[in-house]
C-alpha cells in the first residue's frame, strides 16, 4: 500500500508550508517547503489534466531560491504519463537542507531521495483532492491511500 499525507501551515496571507509524508512500500519519508498559496492552487490543478503532458507535467516544488531561481529542492511532486498505457508516474523528492554552518560533515551536502509509485489517472484526482483539502483547512493533514 502507498500512502500520502499532506498539511499545509500558512504562515502569512501570501505562504505556507506544506508538509508531506510519503509510505511507499519498503520507504517512508517527509518534507517540506514554503510556497506561494495562489501559485500552489494553480499548480495542483494541473494534475487534473487529462492526459498528462510529457512536457509541461504538472510539478509543485519549492526550497531555497536564490536571484530567483530555486538553489535547493526541498520537496517536488511531479506526475507524468507512462506510455500510451493510461498508467501515470507520480514522482516525489524530498531533499534536506543545507546549512553550511551546521556542521563541518555537512558543509555543502543535501541528501537527497527521489521516489516514484505507477498510479492511474483517478488516484491523481484524489491526490488532487487531498491538496485542494489543504488550502480549504490548513492546520489539518490529509491523507491519501493508493
Amino acid at each position: 500500500m502507498k500512502n500520502f499525507r499532506a498539511l499545509l501551515n500558512f504562515d502569512d496571507g501570501m505562504t505556507a508550508r506544506l508538509t508531506v509524508a510519503l509510505r511507499c512500500e519498503c520507504f517512508e519519508g517527509e518534507g517540506s517547503c514554503y510556497l506561494d498559496i495562489k501559485s500552489f492552487e494553480g499548480k495542483i490543478e494541473k494534475f487534473l489534466d487529462y492526459p498528462l503532458s510529457k512536457s509541461a507535467a504538472p510539478c509543485i516544488e519549492g526550497g531555497y531560491f536564490m536571484n530567483g531561481s530555486l538553489s535547493q529542492t526541498h520537496l517536488k511532486i511531479t506526475a507524468f504519463p507512462i506510455g500510451n498505457i493510461g498508467k501515470v508516474a507520480l514522482e516525489v523528492e524530498l531533499g534536506t537542507p543545507v546549512d553550511k554552518n551546521s556542521s563541518e560533515f555537512r558543509g555543502d551536502f543535501q541528501a537527497r531521495l527521489v521516489t516514484s509509485m505507477v498510479l492511474e489517472y483517478e488516484d491523481l484526482g484524489r491526490l488532487y483532492g487531498v491538496l485542494k483539502s489543504c488550502i480549504r483547512e490548513p492546520g489539518i493533514e490529509f491523507i491519501v491511500d493508493f
